[in-house]
């Protein structure tokens, strides 16, 4: 529901643990079962008895939310999946009950061009650190919605159509740290500030955690940015090698356990 992320810390706690119990005690594991039940509970909370009137506006939306989605694929642009449906579905629903929405995407061989308004630099480490500069191309569309397409062309241009997801365990971790890393870089470069990043697939994982890491450094950009992830194939879980964790840029000792990206000995860009 666009409107969960208006309610307190405690609130969202309370609804989360509320429909985990409400789903496990009434024995529900149908999809669409489970999800009647927390539609129904959600309409208790916003419309009946337990809502009071500072709740419902909440719920409402007393104002517009900056929204920001990261995934590798999207329909009408990119699709290899179900997750494009996903994506495209989401934004432009959110697009059109009045919030601001940005989409990211990596710049896949083939795509469309977009309006070029400006560049990403990060660093990387890759065999010692170095820069790499990616370009960022908006696409405009109906409502409130715009698409941002990061391109670098020894990232991401050896793939198109169907085999976007192939390549070397090397490349996968790559994509994924120069996905998660541009993309922030990109929302500083375009004056942006979001109040929610919503991060898809295990392709997108990392970008939580490099968020955490510009609140910590008091990036202004991201000083009141929450950040939400979703999986939608659980099989894929991003598990690699361990010795491909010195690409992810990050302290060995504070990330590389049970507690964080290890995963039974390898690296799980899922966690």
């Amino acid at each position: 529901h666009p409107y969960f992320f208006e309610l307190s810390a405690a609130k969202q706690l309370e609804i989360l643990y509320h429909e985990l119990i409400s789903h496990i005690a009434k024995s529900i594991r149908d999809e669409a079962k489970a999800m009647e039940d927390t539609k129904g509970n959600f309409k208790k909370l916003t419309e009946g008895s337990l809502a009071s009137e500072e709740k419902r506006e909440c719920w409402k939306g007393n104002r517009p939310l900056a929204i920001v989605e990261a995934a590798f694929e999207m329909a009408q642009i990119i699709q290899r999946g179900g997750l494009a449906d996903v994506i495209s579905g989401k934004a432009k629903a959110l697009a059109k009950l009045g919030h601001n929405v940005i989409v990211f995407l990596p710049k896949w061989q083939g795509v469309k061009e977009g309006r070029r308004v400006g560049q990403a630099e990060i660093v990387i480490n890759d065999a010692g650190e170095r820069k790499v500069t990616l370009t960022v191309e908006e696409i405009s569309c109906r409502y409130r919605l715009k698409v941002y397409l990061l391109g670098n062309a020894e990232i991401f241009n050896q793939h198109t159509g169907e085999d976007i997801y192939a390549g070397t365990d090397k490349e996968k971790v790559l994509q994924a740290v120069v996905f998660g890393k541009a993309a922030l870089r990109a929302i500083e470069m375009l004056g942006l500030e979001p109040d929610i990043f919503h991060a898809h697939e295990w392709q997108a994982g990392l970008i939580p955690l490099y968020l955490a890491q510009q609140r910590e450094n008091n990036v202004p950009s991201f000083k009141n940015t929450r950040s939400f992830f979703s999986f939608h194939n659980l099989p894929h879980k991003g598990e690699f090698d361990e010795q491909y964790f010195g690409l992810l840029g990050l302290d060995r000792g504070r990330y590389f356990n049970l507690h964080a990206l290890e995963y039974q000995g390898k690296v799980c860009l899922l966690k």
